[in-house]
C-alpha cells in the first residue's frame, strides 16, 4: 500500500477523515485539546485497571466532523524505551486503520515535542512492504492511504524532511529485500548513476581494468568468481559554499550475494547474504536523501561492488595479494572478504581528499553474537569522530555501541607469510575485523567503522519493521550531516 501525507493546521472539529488516532502516553502529553484530554484521562484509567488491554474506539464528537476517534495507549507497548513505545504505537494505529479500510487517516501531535521527527519517521518506515516479486497482491497493496498529520508550528517544513528521509530509508530496504539475480552489481551501479544525476553529483565507476591499473586488488580478488566483474562506484558533492574544511566520506561495503567463495557458508539461511550489499545500498540512499536539502560539507560515496561466489578463478584460502597501499594480505578465509574490498575504498578515500571517513558494512558474525541483532557495532581512530556518530545514532534511534581497539589485538592477525592475516583467531571477531580495516586507513584521516551485521536485517518483524532489510544507517548519515 502506497502512502501519502499531508499537514492539517484547521480546528479538529472541522477536520474530515475517517480517522482521527489520539496517543496516550503517562509520561509525556503528545496533544493539546480539551475535550479529548477528558476522554484520554478515562482510557488511561481503564488500562490501569486492566479493563482495557488495546484501543478504544469513540463515535465522532457532537458537532465534529471525523468519523471516529480512536484513542490507543502507549503503555501496551512492553519492554521498549519510551520514545519507541510511541513509535510502535503510531505503527500499530495506522495498521489498525488499514486493516478496517480507513484509508484516510489523521494523527495528533500538536504538542511540542523532541522527538517529533522520529514518530514521523515511525509512519512511513512501519507502512513499508516488500511485494515486487509476489504474483498476486492483495487488493489493499495497490490502494493509498492518506496520513494527515496535526503537528505544532513548524510542523510543514519537519514533514517534508522526515518523509524524504523516511522514503529514501525504505527505497534502502527494497534495495536490500531485491535478490540478487535481479539486484546485482549492474543494478547497484545503475542506482548509483541516477542518484548521482538526480543530486548534481559528480559520478565516476571503475571497472576491472581501471581496478586492476589502481592496484585495487581487494576487489579484483574477492570479485574473482563472479559472473559479473567487481567495481567501485563513487559519487561526490561539493558545496558551493562551504563550511569549514571537512570532507566526510561515506564508504559502503557492496557485496551482492556473499556465499563465502571457497570457504563457503552452511546452507541454512544463506539466502539473507542477498542483503550483504547493505551498507552499499544506505550509503547511495543516504546519498540520495541529501537532494532536497544539500549539506554545506563536502560529502563522497564510495561503493565497493562484488560478488564472492566460488569459482575455477575464485581466491583461494592460502591466496596473497598486494593492496593498494602496498601491504601483503594472506587470505586465511575468503568469507572474510568484506573487508578486502573495503581496504581498496579507504584507500581511495585518501585519493578523493577526504579528512574524515565512515564506513557501514555487514563485516561479521562476530559481532551478532556479541550485540545481538539490534545494535551495530562501532569502531573508530579518533575519539571525537566516533562520539558525533554516536551522537547521531542516540538522535535516530538507530542504535550502536562502542568496541575497542586494542594495540595488542593486532598481534592475531600477524602470518609469517604475508603483511596481514585477513582473520585473527577464535575470539573478537568483531575487533579483529576492525583492526584489520584501520590498517588501510591512510594517515592523517579520522575513521569510523560501523559493523551493522545484526542491525541491517531482521528475520521476523520488530518495532516499527518488517521482517527483512531495515535500511540501517540512512537517518544515522544524515543526522550526521545534515543535523537532521
Amino acid at each position: 500500500m502506497k502512502i501519502s501525507s499531508r499537514i492539517y493546521e484547521g480546528p479538529l472539529q472541522k477536520l474530515r477523515t475517517d480517522a482521527l488516532v489520539v496517543l496516550i502516553d503517562n509520561d509525556t502529553p503528545l496533544f493539546e485539546d480539551e475535550a479529548l484530554t477528558s476522554i484520554a484521562k478515562e482510557v488511561s484509567a481503564d488500562v490501569k485497571s486492566g479493563h482495557l488491554s488495546a484501543e478504544r474506539i469513540y463515535n465522532t464528537p457532537k458537532g465534529w466532523n471525523c468519523r471516529s476517534v480512536i484513542f490507543f495507549s502507549t503503555s501496551l507497548q512492553k519492554n521498549f524505551s519510551p520514545v519507541e513505545r510511541i513509535e510502535n504505537t503510531l505503527a500499530q494505529a495506522v495498521q489498525y486503520c488499514k486493516n478496517r479500510g480507513w484509508l484516510d487517516v489523521s494523527i495528533l501531535l500538536n504538542t511540542p515535542h523532541p522527538e517529533t521527527a522520529r514518530f514521523i519517521d515511525a509512519v512511513f518506515i512501519s507502512q513499508y512492504s516488500f511485494t515486487a516479486f509476489k504474483s498476486k497482491k492483495k487488493e489493499s497493496e495497490d490502494k493509498t492511504i492518506n496520513v494527515n498529520f496535526i503537528l505544532h508550528k513548524n510542523g510543514i517544513r519537519l514533514l517534508k524532511i522526515r518523509q524524504n528521509i523516511s522514503l529514501c530509508q525504505n527505497l534502502a530496504r527494497e534495495m536490500v529485500n531485491t535478490p540478487a539475480n535481479v539486484a546485482d552489481i549492474n543494478f547497484m551501479k545503475e542506482h548509483a548513476k541516477k542518484i548521482a544525476k538526480e543530486g548534481g553529483y559528480k559520478y565516476t565507476v571503475y571497472e576491472s581494468t581501471a581496478l586492476r591499473k589502481m592496484g585495487y586488488n581487494g576487489l579484483l580478488t574477492v570479485g574473482a568468481g563472479g559472473h559479473i566483474p567487481p567495481a567501485m562506484a563513487v559519487l561526490e558533492y561539493i558545496p558551493k559554499v562551504k563550511s569549514g574544511k571537512e570532507h566526510i566520506c561515506l564508504l559502503g561495503k557492496g557485496i551482492v550475494f556473499d556465499s563465502g567463495g571457497i570457504s563457503i557458508k552452511p546452507a541454512p539461511d544463506m539466502w539473507t547474504m542477498k542483503g550483504d550489499m547493505a551498507g552499499a545500498a544506505a550509503v547511495l540512499c543516504a546519498m540520495k536523501s541529501f537532494v532536497d536539502k544539500k549539506p554545506s560539507v563536502r560529502v563522497s560515496a564510495i561503493v565497493c561492488l562484488a560478488e564472492n561466489l566460488p569459482d575455477s578463478k575464485s581466491a583461494r584460502p592460502g591466496d596473497i595479494f598486494k593492496a593498494a597501499n602496498g601491504k601483503t594480505i594472506h587470505v586465511d578465509n575468503t568469507d572474510a572478504e568484506g573487508r578486502l574490498v573495503l581496504s581498496d575504498g579507504l584507500f581511495h578515500a585518501g585519493k578523493l581528499g577526504a579528512t574524515h571517513i565512515i564506513d557501514f558494512a555487514t563485516l561479521t558474525g562476530a559481532c551478532v553474537v556479541a550485540l545481538g541483532e539490534r545494535i551495530a557495532g562501532i569502531m573508530g581512530n579518533d575519539d571525537a569522530w566516533v562520539d558525533r556518530i554516536i551522537d547521531a545514532s542516540n538522535a535516530t534511534g538507530e542504535r550502536v555501541w562502542r568496541l575497542p581497539l586494542p594495540v595488542d589485538y593486532r598481534s592475531y592477525l600477524d602470518t609469517p607469510v604475508a603483511d596481514i592475516n585477513n582473520i585473527g583467531g577464535r575470539f573478537g571477531g568483531a575487533i579483529n575485523g576492525g583492526l584489520f580495516l584501520q590498517e588501510f586507513v591512510p594517515d592523517g584521516i579520522k575513521w569510523a567503522h560501523v559493523d551493522i551485521a545484526g542491525p541491517a536485517f531482521y528475520q521476523r518483524k520488530f518495532g516499527i519493521f518488517a521482517e527483512g532489510a531495515t535500511g540501517f544507517g540512512v537517518r544515522l548519515i544524515n543526522r550526521l550531516i545534515n543535523k537532521e
